[in-house]
């Protein structure tokens, strides 16, 4: 965490303002933020780390002592809305209120909040991820595996909310895998677990809504009565889909309608025509879509982009650790025991393929309204970080080899993965850096 440069993770000063302007009980940001002097030294910041990053300078941390709030010469993107109000509010609450409450008792100076908040995020990615590790019912290992993935650790070490993304889909998705497996009455305590992780994972993420549908394949007798089921269905869904596709769709209008801005590369983005060339052109959209994923290096990029890859200032793994790192998740994957297969039914395993696909489809046309340019032939800009939500409920297919399973193996591996993986990261994180 204090290893990666101030501002230098992923959307850092973007999120950084938005968990200001929380703290201020600014819900939807103000036209311009000149007043704001902890956004204005995090812009600051982003401006001098690119420079250094370009100019192939080493970053010195008696830097951050340079960066002041007076108003940046340039910006992240040609609009002055914060991009990042278009997500929901509700999601940076905790950051605002530990920032608040750090103001109130010692009244810590920029670089101080932004560490700050680098903390919080931190702990809260791993008391999220470590809880949703302990409740599955199978595949504990293989899961922390995937909670050890470099680039994993590389969210962690920001500030950003990619973690409570992450660990809330998590305890959202682990929740129906126990519901299904429960041969009993559900309680009051089993539904307001699953409505609060499906409202917080709808509020982190508008593209991960369709995971709310999984509550369906929680089977009929676990409830009191078939009413009892459609209530509780209809409660857990409705309100996340309202409230984080409603924000999406406020802050879109109040922020994009209109607006046209340009990408790093001087591509034309303009999510209103973006929008409706899709209602209008469906065939020549799903002709995108299939483009995008077969004729594209698109499941090369992000099948490696998963593991270490991610163009994001330059960091990148070696290739070398990359398959290092893949082998052994085969092997904890083909070690680890496995007492009871969930969802052993082909009609219930193809239904759990149907809500991926549809949140996969979901991911990608929110990237192509907001990120890609206007009626690109391929949708620009997905990371195979994206996938990361969905992990609980992809590696549920996995089946260890009857002759290969070993408990301590599984946990040793798990032991090597977690070092290979962090060295790595370090090295990395170094190299792009310093």
């Amino acid at each position: 965490m204090f290893y990666i440069p101030p501002i230098g993770g992923i959307d850092e000063n973007n999120h950084v303002r938005r968990a200001s302007e929380v703290s201020q009980g600014i819900f939807m940001n103000p036209v311009t933020h000149t007043e704001d002097p902890l956004t204005l030294w995090s812009d600051n910041a982003w401006v001098l780390r690119k420079s250094h990053h370009e100019q192939g300078k080493a970053w010195n941390f008696a830097d951050v002592k340079t960066i002041g709030t007076g108003q940046p010469k340039e910006r992240t993107i040609d609009i002055e809305q914060n991009i990042l109000s278009l997500n929901s509010p509700v999601i940076y609450i905790p950051f605002g209120m530990v920032l608040k409450l750090s103001k109130v008792l010692f009244n810590p100076d920029y670089p101080a909040q932004f560490y700050i908040l680098r903390v919080t995020a931190l702990f809260l990615s791993v008391a999220l991820f470590a809880t949703a590790i302990a409740r599955m019912p199978e595949h504990k290992i293989l899961l922390a595996a995937a909670g050890l993935l470099p680039i994993m650790f590389y969210n962690r070490s920001g500030m950003n909310i990619d973690g409570i993304t992450i660990g809330c889909a998590a305890l959202f998705i682990i929740q129906i895998h126990n519901l299904c497996r429960k041969n009993a009455i559900i309680t009051l305590s089993d539904k307001l677990q699953l409505l609060l992780w499906g409202f917080l994972m709808a509020q982190c993420k508008g593209a991960y809504a369709p995971l709310l549908f999984l509550v369906t394949l929680i089977p009929k007798g676990n409830f009191v009565s078939r009413g009892d089921y459609w209530r509780t269905a209809i409660l857990i869904i409705a309100p996340a889909l309202l409230c984080g596709l409603g924000w999406s769709a406020f802050a879109k209008h109040e922020i994009l309608t209109g607006t046209k801005y340009f990408t790093k590369e001087a591509i034309e983005v303009w999510p209103d025509g973006q929008l409706a060339w899709i209602l209008q052109n469906p065939i020549s959209y799903a002709s995108v879509l299939f483009k995008t994923i077969f004729a594209s290096d698109f499941i090369p990029y992000n099948f490696i982009g998963m593991i270490g890859y991610m163009d994001w200032n330059g960091f990148s793994l070696p290739t070398f650790p990359i398959v290092v790192l893949l082998l052994l998740f085969i092997a904890i994957l083909a070690s680890e025991p496995v007492k009871i297969p969930l969802y052993q039914s082909t009609r219930t395993r193809f239904l759990l393929l149907i809500v991926a696909g549809m949140t996969f489809g979901m991911m990608l046309t929110m990237i192509y309204v907001q990120w890609t340019g206007y009626q690109s032939p391929t949708v620009v800009g997905f990371q195979g970080r994206y996938f990361y939500p969905l992990l609980p409920l992809l590696i549920i297919f996995a089946k260890p080899i009857k002759d290969l399973v070993s408990a301590r193996r599984a946990t040793l591996l798990l032991w090597a993965f977690g070092a290979i993986s962090s060295a790595s990261l370090i090295y990395s994180t170094w190299q792009g850096n310093y």
